[in-house]
C-alpha cells in the first residue's frame, strides 16, 4: 500500500474508493452497487486494474501505486522523428530523442557501446568519455543512419544536447557498476562497492576477533636537521609512511609502526605484528610537553590482562609486502591467527583502520607543511618549503604521531555509542558476566625465535682444498666467528639464520636440526659497525654505480653516511629537491633505527678533545688525514655510528 500522506484529503477519499471496489470485484463478488456509488463503469475498472497490474522500468510490478493520481504508467513515446518548424517557434520536440533511438536502433547500439567501452567501433579506447564527446559521437551516428539537416537534432540550436544529457546521465545510473572506474576514477569503484546493505559475513563478535592492518602515506612534510661546521642545515624529506593495526570490535588502535624510507617492507609488516601481540613501550617523548598531552595509549600499555595477547584473523590487503614469505609463515606461526587477503585495492574490507587513517589525516593536516586532502587543496602550496621553513624536525614529527594515536583511543568513535576505545576494552575485561577469555599467547616454546626477527636459510662456505675457513656469505658480506672456524664440517651444509634487520652487523646461526650454534660477525669493511640491512643495501648500490668506494682503514658506514649528508646538503644548495630529499629520507631512517646520536648541547665544564677523534669500536680506524674532524658540537650531533665521527665539508 503506498503512503497517502500527500495527497490531499480528496484524492485520499477517492483512492479508498477505487480501491473498496477492486478488491470484492477481484475476490469475484458483485459490485454493481459498489460501481455505481463509486462512479466508475466496468471500462473505467478495468482500466484502473490494468494500471496496477503494469510494470514499471526495473521490471516490478506497479500494484497500487498505479491509482495514485498523476503516476505515469508508460513514458511518452512519439511516433516519427520529429521536424523543424517555423523560425521561434516554442516547443514541439518533446520525446524527439526517443523516436530517433526507436527509428534507427543502431544509434543507440553504438552509443551505449561507446559509453561503456570509451571505445569508437575499432578505435583505441579514451580514458573517459566527455559529454561534449558524446554529442559530437551521437550527431555523427545520425548523419550515418541518414537523418537530414531539417530533421531533429540537426534543426534546433543545440543540437539536441541538453536532451542527449538527461538520457546520458540516466544510462550511467542504470550502468553505474560497469562505467564507474573509467569516469570516476578507481577510489569512487571501490567504495561504490560499500552501501549495498549487505552485511560482511566477517563480523567481529569480541574483542580482537578480528584486526585490520594497513599501511598509509601521511599528508604533510617534515625535515632532518644536519650538523655542519658552520651550523645546523634543514633538509626536506619525504612524506612519512604508517603502518596501523587495528581492532575490529573496539576501534582501537593496537600498534603503529613509522616508516621513512618510501616502501614499505615485509619486516616492518612483522615488526608491527609483533608489536601488537607484545607488551607496548611507550615512546620516550624528545620535546617538553607531549608528556602532559598524551593522555592515552596502547591496550596492551595500559590494560594488564590484554599484554601478549593474539587475535583470531587479520586482515591484509595484497600489497607485494604482505605476500612476502616470511610474513605469511612467521605472523602465522608466532599469533596463531588465520590471514584474510581481499581483492586488490579492495579497502573496503578494512573499513575501520581506512576511517581511522582518515581521522589521523585531519590531524595532521593542522601542521603547516601538511599537503592537504588532495591535488586541488591550496594547503599544499609550498608545503615541502614549510617544513623546512618552521624546522619541523623528525624528532618532533615522531612525537606528534605517537601523541595524535595514543590520544585516538581516549577518543569517541561513532560507532561506539558513547565509549572510548579504552573503555570497551577495559569493560570486557572486568565484566565476567560478558564471557570475554583475553586471547593470551602461550610462552614462546624453547628455541623459537622471537617474531622479530627474519629467517634465511644460508650455506656454509669454505673449501677443503684451499684452506677455506668455515664462513658464511649473506648480503654480500663475509660473516665469520672462531667457534665456526673450527666447525670444517658445516661445508656446504645448509644452515638457519636469525636476521635482526635493524642490525644485520651480526646474526645468530642454527643447525638444520634446530641446534643453536652461535652468533657470527660481518668482517672486512663491514666489521664493527652497526648497520641495517636497508643501510647495506644502499651502500653496495653506490659501490656498485661508482658513486663512493671501499677506503682503507675506514668504516664503510661512516663514509656512506658522510656521504649521504654532503649530498642532501649539496643538492638542496642546487635546487634539486628530489635527490636531496632521498638522501635525507635515507639519513632519517637511520637516525629512527638508532643509528644516529642523540642531539645535545656541549655541557659547560666539557672541554675539546686534545686531539682527533678516534674509533670506540674494533674494526673502525679513525679518519684520514684528508678529511677534517668535527667540533665538539658537531660531534654530538653528527648522524654516524658510535664508533667514530668525521665532519660534513
Amino acid at each position: 500500500m503506498p503512503d497517502l500522506s500527500g495527497l490531499t484529503e480528496k484524492q485520499r477519499l477517492r483512492f479508498v474508493e477505487i480501491h473498496d471496489v477492486i478488491i470484492p470485484y477481484l475476490a469475484g463478488k458483485n459490485v454493481h452497487l459498489p460501481i455505481k456509488m463509486a462512479r466508475l463503469s466496468y471500462v473505467e475498472l478495468g482500466r484502473r486494474i490494468g494500471r496496477c497490474v503494469s510494470f514499471d522500468s526495473e521490471g516490478r510490478m506497479l500494484g497500487w501505486y498505479g491509482l495514485l493520481p498523476g503516476t505515469h504508467v508508460t513514458a511518452y513515446e512519439r511516433k516519427t522523428v520529429a521536424s523543424g518548424r517555423v523560425a521561434l517557434a516554442q516547443g514541439g520536440y518533446s520525446g524527439a530523442l526517443g523516436a530517433i533511438m526507436r527509428t534507427h536502433p543502431d544509434v543507440e547500439v553504438h552509443l551505449a557501446q561507446y559509453l561503456l567501452t570509451a571505445r569508437r567501433d575499432h578505435a583505441l579506447p579514451e580514458s573517459r568519455v566527455a559529454m561534449k564527446d558524446a554529442h559530437q559521437y551521437f550527431l555523427s551516428l545520425c548523419k550515418e543512419q541518414g537523418v537530414v539537416a531539417n530533421d531533429w537534432p540537426f534543426c534546433v540550436e543545440h543540437q539536441g544536447v541538453r536532451s542527449l544529457t538527461k538520457w546520458v546521465n540516466a544510462f550511467y545510473a542504470r550502468h553505474y557498476d560497469a562505467i564507474v572506474e573509467r569516469q570516476y576514477g578507481g577510489v569512487a569503484k571501490v567504495k561504490a562497492a560499500t552501501g549495498t546493505g549487505l552485511c560482511s559475513r566477517l563480523r567481529a563478535r569480541m574483542p580482537l576477533d578480528i584486526v585490520e592492518m594497513d599501511e598509509h602515506v601521511l599528508d604533510f612534510f617534515a625535515c632532518l636537521a644536519i650538523p655542519t661546521p658552520k651550523g645546523v642545515r634543514h633538509v626536506k624529506i619525504r612524506r612519512l609512511s604508517i603502518i596501523l593495526v587495528v581492532d575490529r570490535f573496539s576501534e582501537a588502535i593496537l600498534a603503529y609502526t613509522v616508516i621513512v624510507r618510501r616502501k614499505v617492507n615485509a619486516a616492518d609488516i612483522v615488526a608491527t605484528v609483533a608489536k601488537a601481540l607484545g607488551r607496548w613501550i611507550p615512546r620516550v617523548m624528545s620535546l617538553p610537553g607531549f608528556d602532559t598531552v598524551r593522555r592515552g595509549g596502547m591496550p596492551s600499555e595500559l590494560i594488564e590482562a590484554l599484554a601478549s595477547c593474539g587475535f583470531n584473523v587479520l586482515l591484509m590487503d595484497n600489497d607485494s609486502a604482505h605476500l612476502a614469505e616470511a610474513s605469511l609463515s612467521r605472523i602465522g606461526e608466532m599469533a596463531g591467527c588465520a590471514i584474510n587477503y581481499g581483492k586488490v585495492a579492495h579497502f573496503e574490507r578494512r573499513p575501520f583502520v581506512e576511517l581511522i587513517n582518515h581521522r589521523l589525516e585531519i590531524a595532521f593536516q593542522r601542521l603547516p607543511s601538511t599537503t592537504g586532502s588532495g591535488p586541488t587543496d591550496p594547503r599544499r602550496k609550498g608545503a615541502e618549503d614549510k617544513a623546512v621553513t618552521f624546522q619541523i624536525e623528525l624528532q618532533a614529527v615522531l612525537d606528534l604521531i605517537d601523541a595524535v594515536i595514543s590520544d585516538y583511543n581516549t577518543s569517541l568513535p561513532a560507532g561506539n555509542l558513547g565509549a572510548t576505545p579504552l573503555e570497551i576494552l577495559q569493560h570486557y575485561v572486568e565484566d565476567t558476566s560478558i564471557g570475554f577469555l583475553p586471547p593470551v599467547l602461550p610462552p614462546p616454546l624453547p628455541g623459537m625465535p622471537p617474531l622479530g626477527l627474519m629467517i634465511e636459510n644460508v650455506r656454509v662456505a669454505g673449501s677443503l682444498s684451499r684452506g677455506e675457513k668455515p664462513h658464511i656469505n649473506f648480503d654480500r658480506a663475509k660473516y665469520m666467528a672462531p667457534w665456526l672456524s673450527e666447525r670444517m664440517d658445516l661445508l656446504g651444509e645448509l644452515v638457519q639464520l636469525h636476521i635482526n634487520e635493524d642490525d644485520i652487523s651480526s646474526v645468530f646461526v642454527v643447525a638444520p636440526d634446530g641446534r643453536p650454534l652461535g652468533l657470527v660477525d660481518a668482517k672486512g669493511v663491514w666489521a664493527g659497525a652497526s648497520h641495517s640491512r636497508e643501510m647495506r643495501r644502499l651502500i653496495n648500490a653506490a659501490i656498485d654505480t661508482g658513486q663512493m668506494c671501499r677506503r682503507v682503514n675506514t668504516c664503510i658506514v661512516s663514509d656512506w653516511l658522510s656521504r649521504v649528508s654532503r649530498t642532501a646538503l649539496a643538492r638542496g644548495k642546487k635546487g634539486d629537491h628530489v635527490a636531496a630529499a632521498e638522501a635525507a629520507n635515507q639519513l632519517a631512517e637511520a637516525a629512527r633505527l638508532g643509528h644516529a646520536l642523540v642531539s645535545r648541547e656541549p655541557g659547560p665544564t666539557e672541554d675539546p678533545p686534545a686531539g682527533p677523534v678516534t674509533s670506540a669500536t674494533p674494526g673502525c680506524a679513525p679518519p684520514i688525514a684528508s678529511v677534517k674532524t668535527a667540533s665538539d658540537a658537531a660531534k654530538a650531533c653528527t648522524i654516524v655510528p658510535v664508533a667514530s665521527f668525521f665532519a660534513i665539508n
